[in-house]
């Protein structure tokens, strides 16, 4: 069995596009996993940047938290693209389990699928 741990970064959506965001109050800016076999030795890894549809640029308490500056997000895929990138690398691997880094980021990918369609 693989054990695929997923992290991802986010930042809170631009208030001038709170209506806009349907109730999304921020966003991931960035997919990140790692894979390990079963005695936890890493055996992949994805990341991935990620364009927000609702910020135009990286707030510096967002930079600070994560280190993630506008030129990193600047040419990335969204959120969708992203995602299903995400899927077809999980697929690589057989017999998966996949774990939460924290209690927000299932959640947070459940509320972008159902709010970005």
């Amino acid at each position: 069995m693989y054990h695929i741990f997923v992290d991802l970064e986010m930042q809170e959506i631009e208030r001038k596009n709170k209506a806009l965001s349907k109730g999304l109050k921020q966003e991931v800016i960035e997919f990140g996993a790692v894979v390990m076999d079963d005695n936890m030795q890493q055996v992949g890894s994805f990341k991935s940047y990620v364009k927000p549809a609702f910020s135009s640029h990286m707030r510096r308490k967002f930079i600070d938290l994560t280190g993630i500056t506008d030129s990193m997000i600047l040419g990335a895929n969204d959120f969708r693209s992203v995602l299903a990138a995400f899927c077809n690398w999980c697929m690589s691997y057989s017999d998966i389990r996949l774990y939460e880094w924290s209690d927000s980021d299932l959640v947070q990918i459940l509320k972008e699928c159902s709010k970005k369609n």
